[in-house]
């Protein structure tokens, strides 16, 4: 049983960064359906990881305080809708919308698995968990743009499709496999989540760690959008 939880939070860990990278491979395509230039559908990755972003200062504590499972369930469920809407989107502006959705969704999500994976795993496995989680984090960054190249010919909202069903199906997995997880305090106040914060804000290490790795995406995310508006643009298109 315990490691089918640890398989249940390697493919959830797997649908974020999926549909986070999704619209890669899409730009063309959604770019001609909405009548707009390929380079504003790149608006959509901030659109989702800004959200994402922030909300996760607070949906760790939020778990912590009540219980893992059930922000878990919101999150995938959140994550799942959001992702449908983006399946249905007739403009640029509505996908953004939902994009946006997907990332709140998905900040209650990621920061309660590595929470979960730490619980499950124990001590004496907890680094080795933490290396297949990092993996299956890597492989939807990877796999997400092959999906959406995949579906592009054919009808670029199947892929969002697939990435709701999959989300609908890791909520049911949660749902069955999580019952009855631990329950926290109950306490979930503006107070705590300030003191928290201001004790992470004050740690050097922390910020120093936080500013590296804020970098680092940056970079890479700006270095895998240009090379994609490129490539649907560009001499190769």
């Amino acid at each position: 049983m315990q490691r089918s939880k640890e398989m249940i939070v390697y493919v959830a860990g797997f649908t974020g960064p999926l549909a986070g990278n999704l619209v890669l491979s899409l730009l063309g395509v959604l770019g001609d359906a909405w009548d707009v230039d390929p380079v504003e559908i790149l608006l959509s990755i901030p659109a989702f990881m800004f959200p994402f972003a922030i909300m996760q200062l607070f949906s760790g504590t939020i778990s912590d305080a009540y219980d893992r499972r059930s922000t878990l369930l919101f999150g995938l469920g959140v994550y799942a809708a959001g992702s449908a809407l983006a399946a249905l989107s007739g403009s640029l502006e509505f996908f953004m919308v939902t994009r946006v959705i997907q990332g709140i969704g998905y900040a209650f999500v990621n920061p309660v698995l590595v929470a979960l994976l730490s619980e499950i795993s124990g001590p004496s496995r907890q680094g080795r968990s933490m290396g297949y989680f990092g993996s299956s984090t890597t492989a939807g960054v990877s796999v997400g743009p092959l999906l959406g190249g995949a579906f592009a010919g054919i009808d670029w909202r199947l892929a969002f499709v697939v990435v709701t069903l999959l989300s609908l199906s890791m909520f049911v997995a949660v749902w069955f496999a999580f019952k009855g997880e631990e329950r926290g305090t109950g306490k979930a106040s503006f107070g705590v989540v300030r003191a928290q914060l201001s004790t992470a804000f004050a740690d050097r290490r922390i910020m120093r760690l936080s500013g590296a790795g804020f970098l680092a995406f940056m970079a890479f995310a700006g270095v895998i959008s240009f090379v994609s508006e490129y490539l649907e643009t560009g001499p190769l298109a």
